[in-house]
């Protein structure tokens, strides 16, 4: 099966080519129908699966439930859609469905820590999401980890970080302005 997909303005909207749309999709898609087609560009055709392949502002990568869940409803006030993960491995299941923008880390995790994430993504092609790693930088240098990182971790910030310097950074990094 084919789907089309249309880029309109403000709203990524897809289609089975029904006129019904998806039914449930992610959040910040709509259903394109022949009333929608006035606004949108048809951008092309893709297989299901890839246009089944969600998208997400922000990916929160740490071990800590409760440091996970407020790191995630802070960035979520901000207006911002947020998936999570538990470790290093985890992320990279996430990604693989999941298309996202920036990801926010811890490093220090268990079974997969950040380092053992970081060194995966810098191995995408052509260009993985940019990582903004919040930790207690108790075992790394902070300086260190951002040379033999760079062009991968756009900030490295020291836990605990004030909601609003977190968003303020996810934001910037998204090329979005701050709420």
């Amino acid at each position: 099966m084919a789907i089309t997909v249309a880029v309109g303005a403000p709203a990524l909207a897809c289609s089975t080519g029904t006129g019904r749309g998806l039914g449930a999709v992610p959040a910040r898609w709509v259903p394109m129908g022949d009333r929608a087609r006035s606004f949108v560009e048809v951008v092309g055709t893709v297989d299901a699966v890839s246009a089944a392949r969600a998208f997400a502002d922000v990916l929160v990568v740490d071990d800590d439930d409760s440091v996970r869940a407020s790191m995630a409803a802070v960035l979520e006030s901000a207006g911002l859609h947020v998936v999570d993960a538990t470790d290093g491995q985890s992320a990279m299941d996430v990604l693989e469905h999941t298309r996202v923008g920036v990801l926010v880390l811890d490093l220090l995790m268990a079974p997969r820590d950040g380092v053992w994430l970081l060194e995966r993504l810098a191995r995408i092609p052509p260009s993985p999401p940019a990582v903004i790693v919040v930790s207690a930088f108790a075992l790394y240098d902070r300086d260190a980890l951002m040379a033999r990182f760079s062009g991968l971790v756009a900030h490295a910030l020291q836990k605990p970080v004030a909601p609003a310097v977190l968003i303020d950074r996810v934001c910037a990094t998204l090329g979005r302005r701050s709420p």
